[in-house]
């Protein structure tokens, strides 16, 4: 009984331990958070998105309900900053993506240097040798 109780002493302690660590960082309840934290949260998640520009999303958040706004320059920014925040925060019960995609401007001058550096880029076809 003795020998039984000592083997599965360690397997308690690590669960024990496991529990600890598990836990650390969380304080009260997470199920519920108020909309200020689903909030600071989300705007932490995005600023700390290297992928995602999010100096123009703006998030509000009302009884679990987010709402993204504002503006990005892609599709793309406006995908990844939907997929960082739905499904994977404690708290959202849905996200409604309003960003709007604004593509920047370019200038003829930059137009011009893009296509010749197109055009730079593939070599130039060679005209096939006559066997005759």
């Amino acid at each position: 009984m003795l020998i039984t109780r000592l083997k599965r002493t360690p397997f308690l302690m690590l669960c024990v331990i496991t529990m600890c660590v598990a836990s650390t960082g969380f304080v009260g309840n997470t199920t519920q958070l108020s909309d200020p934290q689903i909030e600071s949260a989300i705007k932490e998640r995005l600023s700390g998105d290297s992928r995602i520009d999010a100096k123009n999303i703006q998030a509000k958040v009302d009884r679990g309900v987010v709402t993204l706004s504002g503006t990005v320059p892609t599709l793309v920014d406006k995908a990844l900053a939907e997929a960082s925040v739905s499904g994977t925060m404690v708290g959202i019960r849905n996200v409604n993506n309003d960003i709007t995609v604004v593509r920047p401007v370019l200038k003829d001058e930059e137009i011009r240097l893009a296509i010749e550096a197109a055009l730079r880029s593939v070599p130039a076809p060679q005209r096939a040798r006559s066997t005759r």
